[in-house]
């Protein structure tokens, strides 16, 4: 259903992007891991940051795999509560990406990658 009684909203290029880039959705740019702007990136990076946060606040909450049980290399980089590892991602985020022409989180010890093989 479009906005305005039928016309849409006025929106540039630029804000479509963003917005679809905030999912994962079929050919957006979540699923081609890049968007056209660089606020499409901040939002896919937002996106990403905010999906393993709750996956683990989640699964730490349902005792299914308790903080002690995660990758202790992961959490000596990234940080043991929610509010750390956002710190930490968000600042790794603005570093690598100062001063450059596109938005880009560093390997950071690859704390930021989801662990794999990992029983939960």
């Amino acid at each position: 259903m479009l906005e305005k009684v039928g016309e849409g909203l006025n929106l540039t290029w630029e804000v479509r992007d963003g917005v679809s880039g905030h999912s994962k959705g079929h050919g957006g740019p979540a699923a081609r891991g890049r968007a056209g702007t660089l606020e499409g990136d901040v939002v896919l990076y937002s996106d990403r940051i905010a999906y393993i946060n709750h996956d683990i606040d989640d699964a730490s909450a349902l005792s299914w795999s308790p903080l002690t049980r995660f990758p202790q290399d992961c959490l000596a980089v990234l940080g043991s509560t929610h509010a750390q590892r956002i710190s930490t991602m968000v600042g790794e985020i603005v570093r690598c990406s100062a001063g450059s022409p596109k938005i880009t989180l560093g390997s950071g010890g690859h704390g930021h990658q989801r662990p794999q093989g990992f029983p939960v």
